[in-house]
């Protein structure tokens, strides 16, 4: 695996981290000799759902960088703002936010609570949008120092075509916030490059089931390249359907 430039000394603030796509991502940055911010809510071991913020932040410091694991529901404002604030005391400020909790639900309207529902929507588009507004002063900063900040959020990108929606219109929509967030967040914050790419939960076909395609799991997303790469804002990074190109 090749080293990334540029990612020695920065600071990750990456929500969903504990486990998949997040903590791929950390690993990958964490051998780059990046500090990483562990977000997530699991504190105690799952035999049915392996990963806590502490195994991710063991795999950290065992990748080489610097972990604080921080257990948070991205859906509070306050535990979000409170963990920016410890981010900064550890680690002197943040340089790349990864949006990368996410809640899925492959269920039509009829099988789809108003509960699931809310769950969906206030992680994904809520809880992005939370914590791009909680970093903002600190990516700032970062941008004045010459640090290159960034924002990747892990959402498909944007398309009207009823397949995208039709089997499962609550998740779409919840996805699709995340990704607007991207999209207007390139636009209103210039000096922070917004980007967005394609995770494995939104590769499926238009019946909502998983694409065959292997090149899309955790490993495929952090080792196909450089997911912080230089240069300008792109929300529209990807399409559905393609696989995840990180250069």
């Amino acid at each position: 695996m090749s080293s990334v430039p540029g990612l020695k000394g920065k600071t990750l603030f990456i929500t969903g981290a504990s486990r998949g796509i997040g903590l791929a991502i950390a690993a990958r940055a964490a051998a780059d000799g990046a500090n990483i911010v562990i977000l997530a809510k699991t504190t105690d071991p799952n035999p049915k759902l392996p990963g806590t913020i502490y195994s991710a932040a063991e795999a950290v410091k065992a990748a080489g960088g610097q972990a604080l694991p921080l257990a948070v529901d991205i859906r509070d404002e306050d535990a979000v703002t409170a963990a920016v604030a410890k981010a900064v005391a550890a680690f002197g400020g943040i340089d790349i936010l990864v949006n990368n909790a996410s809640a899925i639900s492959l269920t039509d309207t009829e099988h789809t609570p108003m509960k699931r529902y809310d769950l969906m929507n206030g992680i994904n588009a809520r809880g992005t949008y939370l914590c791009t507004q909680a970093c903002l002063a600190e990516l700032k900063k970062s941008a004045q120092a010459g640090r290159k900040p960034q924002v990747l959020t892990m959402s498909p990108p944007l398309s009207m075509k009823p397949h995208w929606f039709e089997n499962h219109t609550a998740y779409t929509m919840a996805k699709y916030g995340m990704s607007m967030c991207t999209l207007g967040h390139a636009g209103e914050f210039k000096k922070i490059r917004h980007r967005r790419q394609q995770p494995v939960a939104a590769h499926r076909d238009c019946h909502g089931r998983p694409a065959d395609d292997s090149r899309c799991g955790p490993e495929a997303v952090s080792q196909a390249g450089d997911p912080f790469r230089c240069g300008p804002s792109d929300p529209h990074q990807s399409k559905p359907g393609h696989r995840p190109v990180l250069h």
